[in-house]
């Protein structure tokens, strides 16, 4: 069927937009949407308007200059960066802008503040932990997707709260183990490697498509938030470790800034809840960073960032990436120790090696999305286990599959 004959079927609603009127009939007829509105913004109604005219010294009417325009102002769902005056004619027009950083902030500081309002911040004391091994646990976890409506796709996955929670507690329960079999840990390392959030009010940060979801984004922020206060607050109190660092990459392509302020809000609740306790926070806005442990250095990075890049880093490393990533190591003077990098993104399992490097890509904490589903096919979700010490050796490696 053709974007004609589709309109002519389906008639636009009086109460609608016409981008959520594009959408409905991308969705009934299988069109694309950005064509549509092209379509209907090409065949509105367009009239002719007075934009400027010149007058005589007595007031007589000399010329007039006209522009041909809509009708209608198209309508955007775009918050107002900024309202422009034509000095000479006094012809004012409106700007809106997708990011827009000033409504997005006022609209994210009720998010952070409802979240924090439902959560007791009461001080919590803990005993001071007995004798750790030298060994760091690194607990990955990336692409939880909080919010992501996976029920659209042909394949029947589900994703909800609970099912969040589920996952966590069952992770959870994979560090105790490892504590059981390797002792009390140095470090516990819990990495976010970014997609924490599913997106800001239905965007991804460059705004590229709306995503099916199933939370507001006060929900998702608040499901977040509540559900790693309380993992911190478990590990505390089992004396798991005598250091915690959680790891949060932030520079995504789905969080961007909302997954920044959650990061934010998450270190502000953990250091009043816990005052006492051994907790760092990384909390990475640049697309790559690094930790050194040891002989060992550890890269994190989500795999695909906020803005700039034009190409996500690929499941298999290739001799283009791998020369990328050898010239940023070399510049931060790594190149002597045992370097690993770790990413998310692809929600996908993997390891490629090379004599300089490891290369890891984990499984998505979530399932895939409908669109993921329909567009790479079914995929396993999970998390994985790193435990290392402070040689160049990787002790154990444990890949949970859900």
């Amino acid at each position: 069927m053709s974007i004609k004959q589709a309109i002519k079927a389906t008639p636009k609603l009086a109460c609608e937009s016409e981008r959520a009127y594009a959408v409905r009939l991308a969705d009934l007829h299988g069109l694309n949407p950005t064509s549509i509105r092209t379509a209907l913004q090409r065949n509105r109604e367009r009239v002719m308007t007075v934009t400027s005219q010149t007058f005589d010294g007595e007031g007589g009417l000399v010329s007039t200059t006209q522009k041909l325009q809509q009708k209608d102002l198209q309508e955007y769902d775009l918050p107002l960066y900024r309202v422009s005056t034509n000095v000479t004619t006094g012809q004012q027009w409106e700007i809106r802008q997708a990011g827009n950083k000033g409504a997005e902030l006022v609209s994210l500081h009720d998010v952070v503040a409802e979240a924090m309002s439902n959560l007791d911040l009461k001080p919590y004391t803990f005993k001071k932990g007995a004798a750790f091994t030298p060994h760091t646990l690194s607990n990955f976890i990336t692409d939880v997707h909080a919010g992501m409506d996976a029920s659209k796709g042909f394949l029947d996955y589900e994703w909800n709260a609970k099912i969040l929670r589920d996952r966590f507690e069952s992770n959870l329960q994979q560090v105790v183990q490892k504590a059981d079999t390797f002792g009390r840990f140095e470090v516990i390392k819990l990495i976010d490697l970014g997609d924490t959030l599913d997106g800001y009010e239905g965007l991804t940060t460059r705004s590229g498509h709306t995503l099916a979801q199933n939370m507001s984004s006060a929900e998702q922020f608040q499901l977040c938030l509540e559900v790693y206060v309380q993992y911190i607050k478990n590990l505390l109190e089992m004396d798991l470790c005598d250091n915690i660092c959680m790891i949060r990459a932030e520079n995504d392509n789905h969080g961007g800034s909302f997954g920044q302020s959650l990061g934010v809000a998450l270190e502000a609740v953990v250091r009043a809840m816990f005052p006492d306790a051994n907790i760092t926070f990384k909390r990475q806005s640049k697309f790559l960073d690094f930790q050194v442990y040891g002989d060992h250095v550890s890269v994190y990075t989500h795999g695909k960032d906020k803005e700039f890049l034009k190409q996500n880093l690929p499941y298999e490393m290739t001799p283009r990436w791998s020369q990328y990533l050898m010239s940023i190591f070399k510049k931060w003077g790594l190149l002597d120790k045992k370097i690993s990098v770790y990413k998310g993104d692809l929600h996908r399992l993997g390891l490629s090696t090379n004599p300089f490097f490891d290369y890891y890509n984990f499984r998505a904490f979530s399932p895939p999305s409908g669109w993921a589903a329909h567009n790479f096919g079914a995929s396993d979700s999970g998390y994985s286990i790193h435990v290392i010490g402070k040689d160049k050796r990787t002790v154990n490696i444990e890949n949970m599959q859900f």
